[in-house]
């Protein structure tokens, strides 16, 4: 690291602030890392991304529209939409599965979405919902894996309302 100039068995020089606070080794692997990702995404090209979110929605959309009891919400397919989908899994009476619960059972399957209030309670408030779940996807996720995802959530329906 950078926080140290000379170390002796009778003491130590440190830098000065602010790099001697800066302690350990500076993050390079998540440098180099990020400089991949960014070099992947400049060769694919903005364009290519946009019309792959719009695939994605569009899927993803008529996919989990057909699961019964499910309720999605924020927009529909529009230019600019992110193929990320915020729902709710309701049972026959009309129960919520608690997102959770949902989360749980999807993980189990290999599933990994995001559930709680997203830190936007006062949205939940006003759907009247304590949570909600939000599976995201992205230009390295396929149409196959969204109607895996459908299929998920008629299982965890199932599992809840026997």
């Amino acid at each position: 690291g950078e926080m140290v100039l000379e170390v002796g068995l009778q003491g130590a020089t440190f830098s000065e602030i602010p790099a001697k606070f800066e302690a350990g080794t500076p993050m390079i692997a998540q440098a180099v890392g990020l400089g991949a990702a960014l070099t992947y995404l400049e060769r694919l090209g903005p364009e290519v991304i946009a019309a792959r979110d719009e695939q994605l929605v569009a899927h993803g959309l008529a996919s989990l529209g057909e699961v019964e009891g499910l309720k999605l919400y924020g927009p529909g397919a529009g230019p600019g939409r992110a193929p990320t989908f915020s729902f709710n899994l309701f049972g026959s009476a009309g129960n919520l599965i608690h997102p959770h619960d949902v989360g749980t059972m999807l993980a189990g399957e290999g599933i990994a979405i995001r559930a709680g209030h997203h830190c936007a309670q006062p949205l939940m408030n006003h759907f009247g919902v304590p949570a909600m779940c939000r599976a995201s996807a992205y230009i390295y996720n396929s149409a196959a894996e969204l109607d895996q995802l459908a299929g998920a959530l008629d299982r965890v329906r199932s599992f809840f309302h026997r």
